[in-house]
């Protein structure tokens, strides 16, 4: 089954569909981050408010932690 001359109309259409989708899609992607993700991630450095609490403590040798192994072994089955 090959393409037809009858095809070539609806294959621009839908050329012409999806760079149009891919444009808007672009334009709502951008316009989420440059308006709500980017903004917020500034106010939170201007506040200097550290989500994850990272700090250096000079007089600790290591911050390695250590492995505690769960006590409850069945909840290997069951992760969640």
């Amino acid at each position: 089954m090959g393409s037809s001359v009858h095809d070539a109309p609806l294959r621009v259409a839908r050329g012409l569909l999806s760079t149009a989708l891919a444009a808007l899609s672009w334009l709502v992607l951008a316009t989420c981050y440059f308006g709500i993700v980017l903004p917020i991630g500034l106010l939170v450095r201007l506040a200097l408010r550290d989500p994850l609490r990272r700090t250096l403590e000079p007089e600790r040798k290591s911050y390695w932690t250590d492995y505690v192994p769960p006590k409850n072994v069945s909840r290997y089955g069951k992760p969640y």
